[in-house]
């Protein structure tokens, strides 16, 4: 299922049309990607480390706790681009998901 919904989102188009005749351009593979990706991942390295480092919380709580922040950090951000009259890219969250894997396989595991 789960590689089902990958090659959906690679189907889609690198622009999309926002308003009438107005398309905005959001590529696969754009610096702005790369920067999803790893603030994303150092975002959930620096929460864990915080949370269980410095504040010796509970390994558990402390990933789940990290995850947590980061993915909802990654989701704000884009209702924060469509309230502001840009758009809601699936891409950059598609993008913030693989950094926070990223981020627990080499921050946390």
């Amino acid at each position: 299922m789960g590689f089902l919904i990958i090659l959906i989102f690679l189907q889609s188009p690198d622009s999309i049309e926002v308003k009438k005749g107005k398309k905005i351009q959001d590529p696969w593979f754009g610096e702005d990607k790369l920067y999803h990706l790893t603030v994303a991942s150092l975002m959930t390295g620096a929460f864990y480390h915080l949370f269980y480092c410095k504040m010796e919380i509970e390994e558990k709580t402390s990933i789940t706790s990290s995850l947590g922040i980061v993915v909802t950090a990654s989701i704000s951000k884009e209702i924060w681009d469509k309230k502001r009259g840009k758009f809601f890219s699936y891409k950059d969250l598609l993008f913030d998901i693989a950094g926070i894997v990223v981020g627990y396989l080499i921050f946390i595991k």
